[in-house]
């Protein structure tokens, strides 16, 4: 629209204006206290993404779009997992999630600290195409490398830094605890 000078009184025709009602998901894990994990929704239509922190209970969503999310859970001892939902306008979902217990997995994050000097970055993984974990991992101890502890049911995934330095790895979790898995930043 180009733009309009507006004297005061004036109007301006911006033609028909629609709003549509939102709602609201409930969360309610089992077998965890919700304190003990991480939340992050992630909008199915676009990139947009809200991160929800546990604090009073019951742990409610901000005001959503009617649409399509996904709900991504993780936490010490729980494995990681994407829970999809619908947001149906001037309704409140109940999400219950049944946290299942993991396999816990340390990733440390490598880099030469005497050439670059960054604070954070963030960490996607994905089992197969489905995104599960979106966190931010931040340091201010330039002296050590970054870690990071998921908790993973058995199988295949692919792990991602982004930031000021990148990189990636593949791991296959088994039944047991491994090895921490190193990360080579550049």
């Amino acid at each position: 629209m180009p733009g309009h000078a507006l004297t005061s009184g004036g109007t301006l025709d911006l033609g028909t204006l629609r709003f549509e009602l939102g709602g609201t998901a409930i969360i309610k894990p089992t077998s965890v206290a919700p304190e003990d994990l991480s939340f992050m929704i992630a909008a199915t239509q676009c990139k947009a993404r809200w991160t929800i922190r546990p604090g009073k209970e019951p742990l409610v969503t901000p005001l959503l779009s009617a649409g399509d999310y996904i709900l991504q859970v993780w936490g010490k001892r729980a494995a990681a997992q994407a829970v999809p939902f619908t947001i149906l306008g001037g309704q409140q979902t109940e999400l219950v999630l049944p946290t299942e217990p993991g396999v816990h997995q340390r990733l440390d994050f490598v880099y030469d600290r005497d050439k670059v000097h960054t604070q954070g970055g963030q960490i996607t993984v994905y089992r197969g195409q489905t995104r599960i974990v979106d966190a931010w991992l931040t340091t201010n101890d330039k002296e050590t490398d970054w870690h990071y502890d998921l908790w993973l049911r058995p199988g295949t995934y692919r792990v991602k830094m982004t930031g000021k330095l990148r990189g990636e790895a593949e791991l296959t979790i088994g039944s047991h605890e491994a090895a921490p898995v190193k990360i080579e930043m550049r």
